[in-house]
């Protein structure tokens, strides 16, 4: 794969030279990265913790495995091709590509385009910023093709054998501009980031920036798909000029006219052209100063106000564990979490979508207005839960793992307690307060009669946390590195787990329905009595210091 990305390369050399890029300098970079890459346990697009250390007898997964998720969910895409209006099924597969592929550029590629490691050597070679800039360009290229082709394949055979070569080749084309605006458009919110702020202030703002258009995504996506009235679609879908603020709806106007259609058509399919190129050839022209602004974050800036060891959340563990050893490993999480930037770069979009996606379960139902809603739409704050399988995977993971030898010179015995105070400190200082301002909404939305159902909710996300760290992969926290590119959980674990807390949820549902007296006090007591068995049997049994003492 990777000669087949150079020789690839190779055909664009002179693209590449007459924008000014030294292109030898270039493909080495590029060679050096994909190397680098295909010798790192873990590869882009593999599950986390599946991975582990090559061997003579099972060598180490290719980097370039395809995610066979998204290929499954790439069939959810075919039958909007099929829509008597072609505009709005092309919108609505454009919906879902630029949504997926702007999560991965926040949540992956985030930390490969703003990447300052290999300024050290760099720096001291004739490369100049441009190069360099293209070189992390066509990184995130490569793996973005991956993600795309793995979403698109399997539409794009469908269009090209249902609706014509001339669709399918106007197809293709459109994957590359949404591609290039995707990387275009994150480029550019960063390099605002980087203008505006510097030192540690930037450092922080960055995370900010990535909760900011993670939900943006998310409600921005949901916006999109509920814009179309599909009792009228079969009609035909003649869209106003105030969708031209709408990207997915530039990129469906071209199937119009190749249906013989006109008017507005031709002004979303100019932008659907004109406005990818011409916001990659600013990014092209920007590469320069975009890469002197990461040169930010390799500087200190100053300490600033020196914050207090433990905030508040953090003294509710003190509180709730007794155990002198358990309490010093939850202490020792927090304050990983806290400083550890690329954790919090990957972990708070995932946190930030769980506090928007209740919302958006309730958004159908709010057409009709608040009176129409009724207590049972609380049960959608089981949503919040989705954000704990990616908490507790992304622990694992440290830029500071070398330093897992601590593990072993610590008198512990059995990993528990550190699994157990590491998840704790997780949900109080991570999962609590997004918990909290979702819960305080619906209280507000529900009034006190919500009380029962929000306590059971909050129980049972507790049982469901152990529920995952039982079945997810275990490593000691903080103790493997960040894998390259994409952070894709294992497809079947995440499955199964969303049945699971689905269950929660139906369990939850039918109790409530069956209308007994005081049903939901019951629940919530029987959760009461479950969590007690879970938190203090379900971390036992773990033995992995001795391992990770040895690698």
């Amino acid at each position: 794969m990777e000669v087949f990305v150079l020789k690839l390369l190779d055909r664009f050399s002179g693209m590449f030279r007459r924008a000014g890029i030294d292109y030898r300098a270039l493909r080495t970079i590029v060679r050096i990265k994909l190397t680098m890459d295909g010798r790192k346990p873990n590869g882009v697009l593999e599950a986390i913790g599946k991975s582990k250390k090559p061997s003579a007898d099972k060598p180490e997964k290719s980097p370039f495995a395809v995610n066979w998720l998204y290929v499954l969910m790439s069939l959810a895409m075919i039958p909007f091709l099929f829509l008597n209006d072609i505009l709005a099924g092309m919108s609505f597969v454009f919906t879902l590509l630029m949504f997926f592929q702007g999560t991965a550029m926040i949540s992956d590629f985030s930390s490969v385009m703003l990447d300052t490691r290999d300024r050290p050597i760099l720096r001291t070679k004739p490369v100049d910023g441009r190069t360099l800039g293209m070189a992390k360009t066509v990184h995130i290229i490569v793996y973005l093709f991956l993600l795309t082709a793995s979403l698109v394949t399997l539409p794009l055979v469908a269009a090209f054998i249902f609706k014509g070569a001339a669709a399918g080749l106007v197809f293709l084309l459109e994957i590359m501009l949404v591609t290039g605006l995707d990387i275009s458009l994150t480029a550019a919110v960063y390099y605002a980031v980087l203008r505006l702020w510097d030192g540690e202030r930037l450092k922080d703002m960055i995370n900010y920036i990535q909760i900011v258009l993670a939900i943006g995504l998310m409600i921005g996506y949901q916006i999109m798909i509920r814009m179309f009235d599909f009792s009228t679609l079969g009609a035909g879908f003649e869209p106003g000029g105030w969708w031209l603020l709408a990207p997915p709806v530039w990129f469906g106007a071209p199937f119009r006219l190749l249906q013989g259609g006109g008017g507005i058509a031709y002004a979303f399919a100019a932008c659907a052209l004109l406005l990818p190129l011409l916001s990659m050839l600013l990014y092209v022209r920007m590469l320069p100063q975009f890469e002197q602004q990461v040169q930010k974050l390799t500087q200190g800036g100053g300490a600033g106000k020196r914050r207090s060891a433990f905030r508040p959340l953090e003294l509710i563990g003190d509180l709730l564990i007794r155990s002198p050893r358990e309490r010093a490993f939850y202490r020792f999480a927090c304050a990983m979490m806290g400083k550890e930037r690329e954790f919090k770069l990957k972990v708070y979009p995932s946190v930030g979508f769980s506090m928007v996606v209740p919302f958006i379960f309730m958004a159908s139902q709010l057409k009709e207005g608040l009176d129409s809603l009724s207590a049972v739409w609380g049960l959608m704050l089981y949503g919040t839960g989705l954000a704990i399988p990616t908490l507790l995977t992304l622990l694992s993971f440290s830029s500071r793992h070398k330093a897992a030898w601590i593990y072993s010179t610590s008198p512990m015995g059995e990993s528990g307690a550190v699994h157990r105070g590491a998840v704790l400190a997780s949900l109080i200082k991570l999962f609590l307060p997004v918990f909290a301002v979702a819960a305080v909404v619906f209280l507000l939305l529900f009034g006190k009669a919500f009380v029962p159902d929000l306590i059971a909710v909050f129980l049972s996300l507790l049982l469901f946390t152990v529920v995952c760290y039982l079945i997810l992969p275990r490593k000691l926290p903080f103790s493997e590195p960040f894998p390259a590119g994409s952070s894709s959980q294992n497809g079947l674990q995440v499955f199964l787990l969303l049945v699971i807390l689905t269950a929660f949820g139906g369990i939850h549902f039918g109790i409530r329905a069956a209308g007994w007296p005081y049903s939901v006090w019951i629940f919530s007591a029987v959760l009461i009595g479950l969590n007690y068995v879970a938190w203090k049997y379900g971390f036992r049994g773990s033995s992995d210091v001795k391992a990770a003492s040895a690698d």
